[in-house]
C-alpha cells in the first residue's frame, strides 16, 4: 500500500517530524495512507455477488449428479438452500434430467441421465459459443 502525497498527509508528517525527540516519526507515518487507496483494495477483495441465473443452478446440479450423489451434496456443492434443492431436483427428476436411484433401503442418491448428460453438453456448448468464462456468467 502506498503512501498519500495529498498535502494534508504531508503537512501531518512535517508537524509530526517537528514533535521532540523524534520518537514516534516513523510509528505514525506508517498509519498514514491514502483512504482512497484502502478502499480500492477492499474493493478489489470483495467482489459484488450476484443471483445465479436458474440456468446456472441447473447446470451446477447437473455437473455433480454425472456421478451421482445425494441430496446433501447436491445442495453444499452446489451451494444451494433445501428449498431451493427440493424445488430444482422436483422439476429435473420431472423432466427426466436427473434420476432418483435407491441404493440401499434407506440411501437415495441421484443421477445425471442420458438427456441430462445431453442438456449438460448444450449449456456448456453455450457458454463456449458465447465465449463466456465463470467469471463473465450472467
Amino acid at each position: 500500500m502506498a503512501k498519500l502525497s495529498s498535502p494534508y498527509v504531508q503537512k501531518a508528517c512535517r508537524t509530526i517530524d517537528s514533535l521532540p525527540g523524534g520518537q514516534y516519526n516513523s510509528s505514525i507515518q506508517l498509519v498514514l495512507y491514502d483512504s482512497s487507496m484502502i478502499s480500492n483494495e477492499v474493493s478489489n477483495r470483495t467482489t459484488v455477488s450476484r443471483r445465479r441465473s436458474n440456468i446456472e443452478i441447473i447446470a451446477d446440479m447437473l455437473k455433480i449428479g454425472e456421478n451421482g450423489a445425494g441430496k446433501t451434496k447436491i445442495m453444499y456443492n452446489a451451494n444451494m438452500s433445501y428449498s431451493q434443492i427440493q424445488k430444482y431436483l422436483r422439476f429435473l427428476v420431472g423432466q427426466g434430467f436427473i434420476d432418483r436411484v435407491e441404493v440401499e433401503n434407506t440411501a437415495v442418491t441421484y443421477q445425471l441421465t442420458e438427456s441430462g448428460s445431453k442438456l449438460l453438453d448444450t449449456i456448456n456448448n453455450l457458454i463456449e459459443m458465447l465465449g463466456l468464462t465463470e467469471n463473465d456468467k450472467f
